[in-house]
């Protein structure tokens, strides 16, 4: 099995979830994210874990090329700036974007969506692929 499809195994249910429990949970979903603007420390142990999932899927899958796999090192180093980001400038990093998702209705529906297509994208090259 190669890192790609590893990745993709685990990534793949992960994203399925996220996207799944957001619509079946939005409103709980909205508290979360409506109390990670308010906890200092939920914006820098978010930093420190997007870091490290950065810089392992970084060091382990910096491929490039042109199909499917670019798309879990586009996340790597997505993870990776994010991480960055959030132990750098918490407060405004944390919170616009927290402030998006809560003054935008609709933004998180479209995040739910995006979370269930990489899903079944990554699960489908992860298991059957």
């Amino acid at each position: 099995m190669s890192n790609s499809q590893f990745i993709a195994q685990l990534l793949g249910p992960l994203y399925l979830a996220i996207g799944v429990g957001g619509y079946v949970n939005r409103v709980k979903y909205l508290d979360l994210i409506k109390s990670f603007k308010a906890s200092f420390g939920m914006q820098l142990f978010s930093g420190v874990a997007a870091l490290l999932v950065g810089i392992m899927m970084v060091q382990f899958h910096n491929i490039w090329v042109a199909d499917w796999r670019v798309l879990i090192t586009i996340f790597g180093w997505i993870a990776l700036i994010k991480g960055v980001s959030l132990l750098v400038l918490p407060a405004k990093v944390g919170q616009s974007v927290a402030d998006a998702f809560v003054n935008r209705a609709g933004l998180i529906n479209v995040m739910f969506g995006f979370c269930v297509a990489i899903g079944l994208l990554f699960t489908y090259y992860g298991f059957f692929a």
